[in-house]
């Protein structure tokens, strides 16, 4: 019941602010930041109220044997207490962002966050689609809304692109729910009842397409990649922090959810294919990123980079490396959340994000130069912070897999640290431009708290994290075995 309540605190959230005048900007502010806040803490309690994984189920569309349904395992509570971090670090600094159509702003964000928490919580395929479907509305105008000068671009880019996958995706949940009918006698749409459906190999590698297609769009990986540069660069802080930290992770997430429980012996047979996709996504994000002249799409294409590494690790079937994979999840989230309202502060105060317009910001805004550092050192993976642990599992799981991976693999750290580490040198300690800055707000400061304890939390004591996940019970994991251990015949015994 607990689980219910928050999933529709959200709409009750924007109902109340609606009712408030949009006169009152700064109030709407405090009462959204106080939602979150009891959103969060309402989540713990629900958390600790029952066991994990936690099952709920209630008829729906009985015509269709469509439940409301709920599933959260560790990985769901991961990315929902991801989720509302963000969104409250998100919402603190964008008090002193956004100025305009407060009361407006609020209420998508409120419903970007219904959305994405019924992506991670869904234990309905139909529910899936639905939430996964609305997230994409009110990112598109909090893009298009409170963007700069190029908004209606990106968000119109955004919006085709995710929709397009949006296409495939339904057509393979069709597929597969009309083969279960025909093969079952009855309709399903329950996500672990259709894991365990067996697939033949002809129609495996179709609904393989059409499912994972989707996820790489939104994780982004190559070729698919093109537009996420273009909606960070142009998105507000708030809207980047969350696509970085959230939105890409649901691509990671239905990999998890839907690719590998349910096409287990077509990802072996792609595995090696989405291995060197996941490489030169590597490769090509640190590049790209070492030679834009814009700051915020330098994070851009780090994103493209790291989320190469996260998806690397879950398909090189290594135990180690899928575990680090999820902890970067979390990790990449945090950092790169950072990074982005770093860029948004440093244009606010500068008027520009290229990197040879900024210089010698150090003596001038001590405050915001280390917490950049700091965020950096964390997303290049110093030893001490939490990136370091989640890079060294999946490593670690690659070498086990093939010394060569591992190199090329390392190859992309090494660029990570190298167009950081200049870009931090050019904007922070380089020639002083002639510009009166003014340091981090308290707002400011307040939002970047939570993220710097945890970059140095989960990087001291990464045990809190990997221990929930050692000797978890998650059916991917158990997949990820079977497929490497036991190979495919035996897995379409089980089946």
């Amino acid at each position: 019941m607990h689980f219910i309540v928050f999933f529709f605190l959200p709409l009750v959230f924007v109902f109340t602010i609606f009712l408030i005048p949009s006169k009152f900007k700064k109030l709407i502010f405090y009462i959204s930041l106080f939602f979150l806040l009891f959103h969060f803490i309402y989540f713990l309690y629900a958390l600790f109220s029952v066991n994990i994984p936690f099952i709920y189920s209630k008829p729906w569309i009985r015509v269709f044997n469509i439940n409301f349904s709920f599933y959260l395992d560790k990985i769901s509570v991961l990315l929902v207490i991801l989720n509302l971090v963000l969104f409250i670090s998100g919402i603190i600094f964008s008090l002193t962002e956004i100025e305009e159509k407060v009361k407006e702003f609020l209420i998508w964000t409120f419903l970007l966050e219904f959305g994405i928490n019924g992506i991670f919580m869904a234990g309905d395929i139909f529910l899936f689609f639905i939430s996964w479907e609305f997230m994409l509305i009110p990112m598109f105008f909090i893009i298009y809304g409170w963007g700069y000068e190029k908004r209606e671009y990106a968000a119109f880019k955004f919006l085709l692109y995710t929709m397009a996958g949006s296409v495939l995706l339904i057509v393979g949940i069709l597929i597969l729910i009309f083969y279960f009918k025909n093969t079952q006698g009855y309709f399903s749409f329950n996500i672990r009842l259709l894991s365990k459906l067996y697939i033949p190999p002809s129609l495996s590698g179709t609904l393989f397409f059409l499912f994972t297609i989707p996820f790489f769009i939104k994780v982004p990986l190559f070729p698919f990649h093109t537009w996420l540069p273009d909606a960070h660069t142009q998105a507000p802080s708030f809207g980047s922090v969350i696509l970085a930290g959230i939105l890409l992770k649901t691509g990671v997430y239905g990999i998890i959810r839907f690719t590998i429980p349910f096409f287990p012996q077509f990802v072996k047979v792609m595995s090696n294919a989405i291995i060197m996709l996941s490489l030169f996504n590597i490769i090509y994000g640190s590049l790209m990123a070492w030679v834009q002249k814009d700051l915020k799409r330098l994070i851009a294409y780090s994103s493209i980079g790291h989320m190469g590494f996260i998806i690397l690790g879950i398909f090189v079937f290594q135990k180690e490396a899928f575990l680090g994979s999820v902890f970067q999840v979390f990790n990449h989230g945090i950092t790169t959340g950072a990074l982005f309202m770093i860029a948004g502060a440093i244009y606010k105060r500068t008027g520009t994000r290229e990197i040879r317009k900024l210089g010698g910001l150090a003596g001038k805004i001590p405050v915001l130069a280390f917490i950049f550092g700091f965020s950096i050192l964390s997303s290049i993976g110093l030893p001490g912070l939490n990136n370091f642990a989640g890079e060294f599992l999946i490593l670690y799981g690659v070498f086990k897999k093939s010394v060569v991976l591992s190199m090329i693999s390392v190859l992309g750290i090494i660029l990570t640290a190298v167009y950081f580490l200049s870009a931090y040198r050019k904007t922070i300690f380089g020639k002083a431009k002639d510009f009166e800055v003014k340091d981090l707000k308290l707002n400011e400061v307040l939002s970047f708290i939570p993220l710097i304890l945890l970059m140095l939390y989960l990087g001291l004591k990464p045990v809190t994290f990997l221990k929930n996940f050692k000797n978890t019970s998650n059916d991917n994991i158990s997949t990820l075995n079977m497929i490497e251990d036991k190979g495919n015949e035996d897995f379409t015994a089980r089946h």
